[in-house]
C-alpha cells in the first residue's frame, strides 16, 4: 500500500463552458470550477531545494482551460473525464507518470430549481489501496 503524504492542490479554477446536455444550455457560456490535487509518493525534490526541477501547476491550469475554452460538451461527466485524461497525458509527458491525479469538475450555476452548489463529477487515478494526506 502506498501512503501519499505530499500534495499540491490548486483550488477553485475558474472558467466558463460551453456546457449542458441541450442545444440552449450549450449555448451561453456557464462558470464552472476545476479542482485538481497532484499527490506525490515521496517527498518531490522542490520541498528541501529551491532551484529544483517542479510542476508549474500554472502550465496544468492552462491546459485545462484551453481545452474549456475550444470545446462544447454535454455532460459534466465527460467533460470531467476529459479533463483528467487531457491532464493526466500532460503529466506524463513531463515525465510525472509517479504523480498520482485527481480531478473535480463543479458546473456551479446548473439551471435546477432549488439545487445550491451545482452538480460536479470527480475523478482519480489513485490505487484503490492507496492512502493519503488529509491536509488540503
Amino acid at each position: 500500500m502506498t501512503h501519499y503524504a505530499h500534495m499540491v492542490s490548486v483550488n477553485r479554477l475558474q472558467a466558463h463552458a460551453h456546457l449542458g446536455f441541450y442545444t440552449g444550455e450549450r449555448a451561453n457560456p456557464q462558470p464552472v470550477e476545476v479542482c485538481f490535487r497532484l499527490y506525490y509518493p515521496e517527498a518531490p525534490a522542490h520541498t528541501a531545494d529551491d532551484e529544483a526541477d517542479f510542476i508549474d501547476y500554472g502550465q496544468l491550469c492552462k491546459v485545462l482551460t484551453d481545452l474549456i475554452a475550444t470545446r462544447s460538451f454535454k455532460l459534466v461527466e465527460f467533460m470531467g473525464s476529459e479533463l483528467f485524461r487531457h491532464l493526466r497525458a500532460d503529466l506524463d509527458a513531463r515525465g510525472a507518470s509517479h504523480i498520482r491525479l485527481w480531478l473535480r469538475l463543479n458546473k456551479i450555476a446548473a439551471p435546477l430549481p432549488g439545487l445550491i452548489g451545482g452538480a460536479s463529477y470527480t475523478h482519480c487515478d489513485l490505487p484503490p489501496n492507496a492512502t493519503v494526506s488529509t491536509h488540503s
